[in-house]
């Protein structure tokens, strides 16, 4: 089972390898659902790649965000001198993308990125089938569904193990794009979910922010029997510090040593075992802060604190209320036991405190020592790469070292050897004496001794032979990792152009009865009853693949229709993705990312696409929100409403819904397929006074992105 760490940039990355890691995921500059990460430009990502591989790690390049078509021209640019470097992979959200990267980087691994919201066997079978090598699987799941994803699919399957966790599912989070135009599927988002919110029913509190997701032992082994690829750390803003621990902390637990690391005291807000077990649900969220609030150090009593754990002077603390408001900050610059100064405490001492008023609990949110202690291990650590050696000396014939991994050997052959005169070496001295590695990036693992025990070989023989060995490969292993591209076959983005020689219709899609029956009652034609945004493994007797609007890739797969049309939330916004989903036998409409503006969206063909004109989209898909309440507030006024749907997930809307009716002629004139009215809030009585406004072109006009788009 492989580590998959994150690194915002270099440094990170080399804590990560220096952790443990076995492969590391990195996003380019302007690119990836990070872009507020720091990222790396071509050059510093080419000396990344060199690095890592030197140290036998693996680099995956994040392009999972939903692209424009002018991204996908500059693509070939960026992506070709990386991929000729040897990049390893590349983790996609876009289907579009995808088959771009396909057709001109034949031999560039792709997975599929969790914002792809792959939650069943049969959707990880189809982008098996399609070219993906490895899907990172929806951090919804529990163990018992991912392991039946296991046992009925071929592909690579990876599973995040730990970091922040997003409340709505990954690639159906629109809410930071609908409020502010910052979007989660273009690597933009502005964390709403982490901010204060009260219910209509003034409960109050972080109740869309959960606890950072963290598994132990025990739930990793069982992901290790169950024979799932990779394991993922999330990560990429966070510290260098965080990422070495973290990774750490799983590398000790796959190579059976006792966990030594304590990622909980670098960065805190509560941990959870995510969706692992379905039966903690209940315990995913934390409601009484967002940030890093870090752990309790003792019991407040009044100007005492009795520990219960270990402070240094530079320890970070935080002075908190009843209510775990943070009243005060600061940095231990004195620690009195019994009125006399000292530099530490212990676990059980009572140390004098002099806290601000209201203080209920006192938390530590800086561990100097283990930051220190990592710092000092990050500087003198040496991330190394595991070969094997093999190592050959017989009279009357050239002495040679050969250093091997992956299938590459470098050899180093000096000079023909005589017979020892005194006492030869014995194997074991030449295992020790080959096995220092010394400064270099390599630790030998293996080695084959291959002598005859009579050839004179003296100590400086064999030191001069590793080092040239040493050098040899360091010099000459990265140019095996390069490739060669070809750039006379650019396959670029083409779209076939098409007449649309019929009308734009209009369609409408309900979730009950009532409303389907409201529908037929204005002679509308087209009626889709929309189904869930996420097919689980475990819901998949629930959903209907007799719909004719494909909310998720497995209704889309298993439809049993001629024609079904493809839903907004597939979130296509780009030429190849538009003309992916037309190949598909059994797609008709293709429904475009409500994310994007009338001036972009203009510039496609769009023959067969259909465009959203009214309804309350959906801004959150959320798997199990325990809330009891029809809305939330949060503290700039944004009003959220909260409905359950069939499965009991929770959706999320805007109070008001987009609604650019008046504008339905304009988007005809653009030659759309069709375009659609989305019912879920809406009573009988507010469904009829919509669809009369269709003749009017009379109400509130509310076109969310659809004139300055998203970032």
């Amino acid at each position: 089972m492989r580590i998959i760490a994150p690194a915002g940039d270099i440094e990170r990355m080399k804590a990560a390898i220096k952790g443990g890691a076995n492969e590391v995921y990195l996003g380019l500059k302007g690119f990836g659902a990070r872009r507020s990460a720091i990222n790396f430009t071509i050059s510093e990502l080419k000396d990344a790649i060199d690095y890592a591989h030197l140290r036998g790690v693996k680099v995956l390049l994040t392009l999972n965000t939903i692209m424009k078509d002018s991204e996908l021209d500059s693509l070939y640019m960026n992506l070709s001198t990386l991929y000729e470097h040897g990049l390893d992979a590349v983790i996609v959200q876009d289907l579009g993308v995808f088959r771009y990267l396909k057709d001109n980087f034949k031999e560039l691994e792709i997975h599929g990125s969790t914002q792809m919201t792959i939650a069943n066997h049969v959707e990880a079978n189809y982008l098996y089938n399609l070219g993906f090598k490895r899907v990172v699987l929806a951090r919804e799941l529990s163990f018992e569904e991912i392991k039946t994803i296991r046992k009925k699919t071929k592909v690579e399957l990876e599973v995040f193990v730990s970091g922040a966790l997003c409340i709505s599912y990954s690639g159906n989070c629109y809410i930071s794009s609908f409020i502010g135009s910052r979007s989660g599927n273009r690597g933009m988002c502005a964390q709403v979910c982490r901010k204060k919110y009260t219910t209509n029913k003034k409960e109050s509190g972080y109740l869309l922010s959960p606890k950072d997701q963290m598994l132990d032992k025990v739930e990793i082994e069982k992901l290790k029997n169950a024979g799932i690829n990779a394991i993922k750390i999330e990560g990429r803003m966070k510290s260098p510090n965080y990422v070495y621990e973290m990774v750490g902390k799983y590398s000790d637990i796959l190579i059976g040593k006792d966990e030594s690391h304590h990622p909980e005291k670098i960065f805190n807000r509560g941990y959870s075992k995510g969706y692992f077990y379905k039966s903690d649900s209940d315990k995913l969220m934390n409601s009484q802060y967002a940030s890093n609030y870090g752990y309790s150090i003792g019991d407040v009593r009044g100007r005492i604190l009795k520990l219960n754990t270990r402070v240094i002077l530079g320890d970070g603390i935080a002075y908190l209320d009843k209510d775990m408001n943070i009243l005060k900050g600061e940095y231990l610059n004195q620690i009195i036991i019994m009125g006399k100064k000292v530099k530490e405490a212990k676990r059980l001492d009572l140390i004098s405190i002099y806290p601000p008023k209201g203080t209920k609990f006192i938390y530590k949110t800086f561990d100097k020592a283990l930051n220190d202690s990592i710092e000092s291990t990050l500087k003198t650590a040496k991330g190394r790469m595991s070969v094997g050696g093999k190592f050959f000396a017989h009279v009357g014939e050239p002495i040679k070292f050969d250093l091997y991994v992956n299938g590459i050997t470098l050899s180093v052959v000096g000079d023909i050897l005589e017979e020892a005169k005194k006492r030869p070496l014995d194997n074991e001295t030449i295992f020790e004496k080959l096995g220092e590695m010394g400064n270099s990036t390599l630790k030998l693992s293996t080695l084959d001794i291959q002598y005859d025990g009579k050839a004179f070989v003296s100590l400086k023989t064999l030191k001069d032979i590793k080092r040239q060995a040493i050098e040899k490969f360091e010099n000459e292993y990265l140019d095996t990792t390069r490739r060669t591209l070809d750039t006379d076959e650019i396959i670029g983005v083409t779209p076939t152009i098409s007449e649309n020689d019929y009308k734009t219709t209009v369609a409408v899609s309900v979730i009950n009865k009532e409303q389907f029956k409201v529908a037929k009652e204005f002679g509308i034609k087209k009626i889709y009853y929309r189904g869930p945004e996420v097919a689980k493994e475990s819901n998949l007797d629930k959903i209907d693949t007799k719909s004719r609007l494909a909310s998720n890739l497995y209704q889309l797969i298993q439809n049993e229709n001629d024609t079904v049309s493809v839903d907004y939330n597939f979130n296509i916004a780009n030429s190849r993705s538009i003309e992916e989903f037309a190949k598909m036998k059994n797609v008709g409409v293709i429904y475009l990312s409500p994310e994007f503006d009338l001036d972009y969206l203009s510039t496609l063909e769009l023959s067969k696409c259909g465009m959203m004109v009214y309804g309350h989209l959906t801004g959150m898909y959320i798997e199990n929100l325990n809330v009891e309440a029809d809305s939330l507030i949060n503290e700039n006024g944004d009003n959220l409403k909260l409905h359950t749907n069939k499965l009991g997930n929770t959706q999320i809307f805007l109070e008001k819904p987009m609604n650019i009716i008046s504008r339905i002629d304009k988007l005809k004139d653009l030659g759309l397929a069709e375009v659609r009215l989305d019912f879920v809030l809406e009573s009988a009585f507010e469904m009829r006074k919509i669809l009369e406004s269709i003749k009017t072109g009379i109400g509130e006009y509310v076109p969310y992105n659809l004139h300055k788009g998203v970032f």
